[in-house]
């Protein structure tokens, strides 16, 4: 016996469920969210006929290739629902359309759309519906609308406070949210809630404090637009690896600046990416693969300029070129390995290691050295300084390599 497919039904006749968040009303945000949890198809219900195209971006096909189909209100919300459910023998996840939710909701309806009764999560009194329910679970009722009626079927109920609050890709925890926009004072709330949720918490110092609010205000004013998550990172590619040259020469003024507006799209184009949903394989891939072999060269080009003989071991400048070089390579290998062997990042393993990602050799802390040397006008001093830090954050890994595994410590996930 196949398994059943999973769809959804989303009423959207609530108040402020096309209210615009982040580029996006409210009702397509929820759409995109199925789309990306792999759901097949979603009915959308409407009080009064609307055209499905009137409702999603144009760039909706690009991004999402969930069917989307709509409806008008049969007499009243469960009449509606039974009548859905009567057609289709497939589980259906039910959500209302001013519903604001972390995405781990649907997943975890997803999971149990098997279950013998309807499964609904819940963030207390006021919590908007979201359940998963088949057509055998429906039995006769005399209510009207789907609250009165899901507070009637016997069910599961998983409440979000006692849900795994950890997240992983983000590397930090936050307890999954769901709430309803019934108010103007909620669409604020729902902003800062759903820009904090896709902020990793294990980040360096740069990213985590002076990014956020620039970000934000970008974010706020891209979102709306065409302007893909995957331009803005070949923006900044262009700029990370066009700052290498400069830096071989020494010119390291235009270097740093390149350096510090390709930080800024860096964490651009992924907050963009996740608001609006529009995450791709080849944004990620592109991501992934230069962060590693544009610091290296720019790590590589600094030493260079300032070692007059790479053999040399006897130049301090020498020394500490290859230090950098050769650390940052060792570190790489390191945390990749740690990764690979255990199923875990080293970086937020536990509160030590998620309070030290923030301070340890990066490309950040690379720019705010740099910045340093060149306003003192010594940047060889950058130089020395980053081959210090890089020494330090190398050696640090390797003990927490070599310990964690030891200790029989467990990663924080599984806490």
């Amino acid at each position: 016996m196949t398994n059943p497919k999973t769809k959804a039904i989303i009423f959207a006749h609530y108040p402020y469920a096309l209210q615009k968040l982040w580029g996006m009303t409210l009702l397509e945000k929820l759409v995109r969210q199925l789309s990306v949890a792999e759901i097949e198809e979603c009915i959308i219900v409407f009080d009064k006929e609307k055209v499905i195209t009137d409702v999603l971006r144009s760039d909706f096909q690009k991004w999402h290739k969930i069917g989307v189909r709509s409806v008008q209100i049969e007499g009243d919300e469960v009449t509606t629902l039974s009548k859905i459910l009567e057609e289709d023998s497939n589980p259906f996840i039910v959500l209302q359309g001013n519903a604001i939710l972390d995405s781990r909701i649907i997943i975890a309806l997803k999971e149990k759309v098997t279950a013998d009764k309807p499964v609904q999560v819940s963030s207390g009194e006021n919590s908007p519906f979201a359940f998963s329910i088949k057509n055998d679970q429906l039995s006769s009722t005399t209510s009207h609308s789907i609250q009165e009626l899901i507070s009637d079927l016997p069910r599961e109920v998983i409440k979000t406070s006692e849900m795994d609050s950890y997240i992983g890709s983000m590397r930090r925890r936050q307890e999954p949210f769901l709430f309803k926009i019934d108010s103007e004072s909620e669409i604020e709330k729902a902003s800062k809630i759903a820009f904090t949720a896709i902020y990793k918490g294990a980040t360096d110092f740069i990213t985590k404090y002076a990014w956020p609010l620039p970000t934000r205000l970008m974010v706020h004013w891209l979102s709306p637009t065409n302007i893909t998550p995957n331009q803005i990172t070949y923006v900044s590619m262009i700029l990370s690896f066009g700052a290498i040259p400069f830096f071989f020469m020494g010119w390291f003024w235009p270097a740093w600046f390149m350096g510090t507006v390709m930080s800024f799209l860096d964490t651009l184009d992924g907050k963009l990416a996740r608001l609006t949903l529009r995450t791709s394989e080849t944004g990620h891939w592109l991501d992934n693969a230069s962060d590693t072999i544009y610091l290296w060269l720019w790590y590589a080009g600094i030493g260079w300029y300032f070692s007059e003989d790479l053999l040399n071991f006897s130049y301090i400048n020498t020394i500490a070129a290859w230090s950098l070089v050769g650390l940052f390579t060792i570190d790489k290998i390191v945390t990749g390995l740690f990764k690979k062997l255990f199923g875990a990042q080293l970086h937020d393993f536990a509160p030590i290691d998620w309070h030290a990602r923030i301070y340890i050799a990066r490309r950040n802390p690379f720019l705010v050295v740099l910045l340093i040397g060149l306003v003192i006008n010594q940047p060889v001093f950058s130089l020395h300084a980053m081959a210090i830090w890089q020494t330090a954050t190398c050696v640090f890994h390797m003990i927490r390599f070599i310990y964690l595994p030891l200790s029989g410590q467990k990663h924080q996930v599984t806490r």
